[in-house]
């Protein structure tokens, strides 16, 4: 066996040889670009702790701080942020990950821990500024990036615990297992395009996906596998949820079991996990993709729904 997966990686290192690098190419149109960036550096509602009427915010209610995925931006969470404002009873904050939404040069050498920071930025910023309710939400690389900060027990300390903590799709196993052999590969290839369908996907979707960031999503979610085979736990009055597509491109549907069998609460009981009739990747985000149906509709309104229930009743 070991011969064969020696054999197999050869091959496909040869195989991508062949194809020749992959150059970092962009133009004024892409969120890669030096002119589209992120809405966040321009609208300072976005972020919570930066709102320009915060002093009048009741200190009470409660408050989801949202982390996108690799290669997004606080787009991804665009919906549930206007789903919580016509609901009227919570804030959200949308954070934008360290190295991401920017030029694709701020993105390219950046590490997993650099897009992890703004997070608990925001999260210790809001609880300075006397918000005591606080949620999390974190969507494909940013559920893992919230996973991790669990592993090390990131809030135990905290004055104020997380009240919900909830997982949009997260990549703890990715789909393409060629992310394994990135640090083999990825000196040859440079870089791993996507294919972005519209307009509207690469003004807020990296096209460009350099080697060296391919490597630190690997290198976080390697570390996550580890630490969940191990165990660790919320802390003390936080719960939490999961929700996975049960077909998805990007994170294996794998990774929720994972999820279930490694995340304990406090008392070491299950988390709540559900695998949902589905076959997007990050299914809440619907407005930027054109062949979202109904039922993807009603799939993701079901989960802001509960989502915003579950924080009310924490």
């Amino acid at each position: 066996m070991k011969t064969e997966k020696i054999a197999y990686l050869a091959g496909t290192v040869l195989a991508l040889a062949g194809c020749g690098l992959n150059p970092i190419e962009y133009d004024d149109t892409l969120l890669d670009g030096p002119v589209v960036n992120d809405t966040s550096f321009t609208d300072p509602t976005f972020l919570l702790s930066t709102h320009p009427d915060l002093a009048t915010f009741d200190r009470n209610r409660p408050v989801v701080i949202c982390a996108h995925g690799y290669t997004a931006c606080t787009y991804e969470w665009q919906e549930f942020r206007e789903y919580a404002a016509a609901d009227g009873r919570i804030h959200t904050s949308l954070v934008l990950l360290g190295g991401h939404g920017r030029d694709i040069e701020d993105f390219d050498g950046s590490t997993w821990e650099e897009w992890q920071a703004p997070i608990m930025a925001e999260y210790d910023s809001l609880v300075n500024l006397g918000f005591t309710r606080i949620s999390l939400a974190g969507s494909s690389t940013g559920g893992a990036l919230l996973l991790e900060y669990l592993s090390r027990n990131a809030f135990n300390e905290k004055t104020v615990k997380p009240r919900e903590i909830f997982f949009i799709d997260p990549i703890v196993v990715p789909s393409s297992k060629l992310l394994h052999i990135v640090s083999v590969v990825g000196p040859i290839l440079g870089n791993s395009p996507q294919e972005l369908v519209n307009e509207r996907q690469k003004r807020h979707w990296y096209t460009n996906r350099p080697a060296s960031t391919l490597a630190q999503l690997n290198e976080l979610i390697e570390l996550l596998r580890r630490r969940l085979e191990k165990g660790f736990s919320l802390p003390e009055g936080t719960n939490a949820k999961c929700y996975k597509a049960k077909t998805d491109g990007s994170a294996d549907p794998i990774s929720a079991l994972l999820i279930y069998k490694g995340l304990s609460d406090a008392n070491g009981g299950r988390i709540d996990v559900e695998m949902i009739d589905s076959d997007l990747h990050v299914f809440t985000q619907l407005a930027a993709r054109e062949s979202a149906t109904h039922a993807d509709t009603l799939n993701q309104q079901r989960a802001f729904k509960e989502m915003v229930d579950r924080v009310m009743a924490h």
